[in-house]
């Protein structure tokens, strides 16, 4: 089999190596061998996700010994809790800042995730005109742009 030409730029998101039933694992080891798996694909740059404790630098290393580069990032956070705004809005910057240590210039904004929609996902489980304003309004205040439309959060269907 052939390896696929390497693009000039084309991202991933590791999700299938990084989510497992624990949680996410951001180890150097998880990322090294999604990269490693990736790499041959023509993969060339990966979603940046800097784990807990590492600095920008050291991931844009990492990145860089396996041949990617940092692509556009994503945050999560619940944007329809007004009293939790202001501390989501602030990891949103604080986020968007290593983004930019990075030297990206765009990241993704999401809604966490529902277990309820995660359990029945998109067949608009307890639907909210109410709650998904609210999360437009909370992503707006954290920096406006429209989320990606991940399955199993509050805005799975249009019917959310």
């Amino acid at each position: 089999m052939s390896r696929p030409p390497r693009h000039r730029r084309l991202a991933v998101n590791p999700l299938p190596w990084v989510l497992g039933p624990d949680g996410f694992d951001l180890s150097e080891q998880t990322l090294t061998t999604a990269m490693s798996e990736l790499g041959p694909l023509g993969f060339t740059a990966l979603q940046a996700d800097v784990p807990q404790g590492w600095s920008a630098q050291r991931y844009r290393a990492l990145l860089e010994a396996n041949g990617f580069s940092p692509a556009p990032g994503y945050f999560g956070g619940d944007f329809a809790d007004r009293d939790a705004l202001g501390r989501v809005v602030e990891a949103a910057r604080r986020h968007a800042a290593t983004q930019a240590e990075l030297g990206l210039d765009v990241c993704f904004l999401a809604h966490d995730l529902v277990p309820e929609r995660i359990a029945a996902p998109a067949t608009g489980v307890n639907p909210s005109t109410e709650r998904t304003l609210s999360i437009a309004d909370g992503m707006a205040a954290g920096g406006g742009g429209g989320p990606p439309p991940p399955v199993g959060c509050a805005l799975d269907t249009p019917r959310a």
